[in-house]
């Protein structure tokens, strides 16, 4: 069982990281930010409705280009090893691609969110208004942790408990050798 936890949080996080790397473009960031000018408003649309559009965008732009290498190897470096079917593969990486769209979409609308409430903040708006804000920023985390712990039992769910041996043996390999 202290296997399977340690499997599922190496994966949680692993995913998670490789999900939010996908919005860490600067220039992406700094898009949404520009767009939001007012609390409500954006040139005459609501800030969701322009929010939405941007993040969509910007989101099918960072899948459709190449990802940057990664320092640390995952699962998939490992398919021989693991024993990873053709059909396995297939389905962790679903589970991965669905983790890099939704998590790096609520990373931008977390920044755009945080930048709206630190300028709310610095011009003293109203409490009420900052509670609000506030409590839209906690939604998208709480909806972000969810979908990364049923996303990490899905993946879990996919590997047999002796691909799951197999995993955690090659991971503490790595790690020594990392020391």
């Amino acid at each position: 069982m202290k296997k399977i936890m340690m499997l599922i949080m190496t994966l949680v996080v692993g995913l998670a990281l490789f999900g939010v790397s996908i919005a860490k473009n600067n220039n992406q960031l700094k898009e949404v930010r520009a767009v939001q000018v007012q609390p409500n408003k954006v040139v005459g649309q609501p800030v969701g409705q322009k929010v939405e559009q941007k993040i969509e965008q910007k989101v099918e732009q960072k899948i459709d280009q190449p990802q940057e290498k990664q320092t640390e190897k995952t699962i998939f470096s490992f398919k021989r090893e693991v024993g990873l079917t053709d059909d396995q593969e297939a389905k962790l990486k679903a589970l991965v691609y669905d983790m890099q769209q939704i998590l790096g979409a609520n990373k931008i609308k977390l920044d755009a969110l945080m930048a709206d409430l630190s300028r709310m903040i610095k011009n003293k708006d109203n409490m009420e208004l900052i509670k609000k804000k506030l409590e839209e920023i906690a939604k998208i985390q709480v909806e972000s942790t969810y979908f990364d712990i049923a996303n990490s039992r899905k993946i879990q769910e996919t590997l047999s408990a002796e691909q799951i041996k197999k995993w955690d043996a090659i991971k503490e390999h790595e790690m020594r050798l990392k020391k």
